[in-house]
């Protein structure tokens, strides 16, 4: 049976201050790139066959980290861009909490049907991203992939993975730099 090895990337200035990235483009910082090397040396005792990633900078030089590591290239997967803020991006979180009090406690209560102006819904999420992590599963059954994205990401697939309602996605939202085994 195969696993999927689930990564996070690595820190970013943003993540430091609690603000909105989305789908901004925003590099890993020097501590991010310390992180996404210890990650990518703790993966060395898998036998990683293939390594996927969000095209976002922050995931991608994470997931090469990684690549390189098992000798690999990095193959690139749009729908792994982590899931779109809308006009809250940019904006510390104690910000849009502040512009936009009733949304913002919405998004917090039910992501799954709620979205940033703008923005997607956990619902539009799953709807990019699981036939493109589907695919992967099923075309590497019998090898270990990994897949490098984003928070809300990795949270939609575990609860896929685990067979839980999307709608508690907020309680698997993991750190910058976690990784787990499916």
């Amino acid at each position: 049976m195969g696993k999927i090895v689930l990564v996070r990337h690595g820190e970013t200035d943003w993540n430091n201050i609690g603000r909105i990235q989305g789908w901004t483009d925003v590099p890993l910082n020097s501590n991010g790139m310390k992180q996404a090397d210890k990650t990518a040396k703790a993966l060395q005792k898998f036998q990683i066959t293939a390594v996927f990633s969000s095209p976002l900078k922050r995931a991608l030089s994470t997931a090469e980290k990684i690549a390189e590591k098992h000798e690999l290239e990095t193959t690139v997967i749009p729908e792994f861009s982590e899931i779109n803020q809308g006009l809250w991006e940019g904006l510390l979180s104690k910000e849009a909490k502040s512009q936009f009090p009733s949304l913002y406690k919405n998004w917090q209560s039910d992501p799954y049907n709620t979205s940033p102006p703008g923005g997607e819904s956990v619902k539009m999420l799953a709807e990019r991203v699981l036939p493109a992590y589907k695919k992967i599963k099923e075309h590497n059954k019998k090898t270990t992939v990994c897949i490098v994205s984003h928070k809300v990401v990795m949270a939609l697939i575990k609860c896929l993975h685990r067979n839980i309602d999307f709608k508690e996605i907020m309680n698997f939202l993991p750190k910058n730099a976690e990784w787990e085994v499916l």
